[in-house]
């Protein structure tokens, strides 16, 4: 099944946006530049997703990208909905875990992870990892051997 974007917001309602009234209240309490997020939209989306992907026979999964918007109260919202946390860094592993996220609920890639930071990532029980080349497949090998660990792993090909 292939679903196209645009399809998926075909007929659905504009997000709730803040009224002037909102903004200038918003403002004086807490300044500008202010970034405004509501749970309703957020829980919304959410299940517009899972609405239209529903029936993919080939399984799905919804992970929010961390490093979007690592605030732990806003990932906090897609944990309590079951996303997944898609995490690129050692921060967003922290914002993560913050949020309340425990290993087998977060997805690990970025193009540069040190040794260090695949250890780290096995220690903090995150069991699923993407590898971006083969040296960095080798050192994950190596350090989940070491660890006596069992790695689920993606292979990003571009």
């Amino acid at each position: 099944m292939a679903v196209y974007w645009p399809q998926l917001l075909k007929n659905q309602k504009m997000s709730k946006r803040p009224t002037l009234v909102e903004v200038k209240s918003l403002v004086r309490k807490f300044g500008s530049p202010l970034f405004v997020t509501y749970k309703e939209t957020i829980q919304k989306n959410i299940a517009l997703y899972r609405t239209h992907f529903k029936s993919y026979s080939g399984g799905f999964s919804l992970a929010y990208s961390v490093k979007t918007n690592n605030n732990p109260a806003i990932l906090k919202i897609f944990r309590d909905k079951k996303v997944l946390a898609e995490v690129c860094s050692q921060s967003d592993i922290t914002a993560a875990k913050m949020a309340g996220y425990r290993g087998r609920e977060i997805f690990y890639d970025g193009l540069i992870k040190t040794s260090q930071d695949l250890s780290l990532a096995i220690r903090d029980g995150i069991s699923h990892i993407n590898i971006e080349s083969l040296g960095e497949a080798k050192r994950l090998a190596t350090i989940a051997t070491r660890s006596k660990k069992i790695i689920e792993v993606g292979i990003r090909l571009s």
